[in-house]
């Protein structure tokens, strides 16, 4: 498997595994959900992170961070 430069530490998949598997007992289903949840939470984060400091140096000088926040808080549509 190639490596990716977001993918995550060992350390950290382990926790997350442990604490998911208390969290979600004998469902798969479940366990499969948290884990795959907080992956995906934790890329989108490694991303976003990458781009805002891409953005420091560079001609477009905006809070990449704060504005995505915000369109997390609009409603639906």
């Amino acid at each position: 498997m190639t490596k990716h430069p977001i993918t995550m530490p060992p350390e950290l998949v382990r926790d997350w595994a442990q604490k998911a598997q208390l969290l979600s007992g004998d469902d798969p289903v479940s366990f499969a959900e948290l884990l795959c949840n907080k992956a995906a939470r934790w890329g989108a984060d490694q991303e976003l992170e990458a781009c805002c400091e891409w953005l420091k140096g560079h001609w477009l000088d905006a809070d990449l961070r704060a504005d995505r926040r915000a369109l997390e808080a609009l409603p639906d549509v």
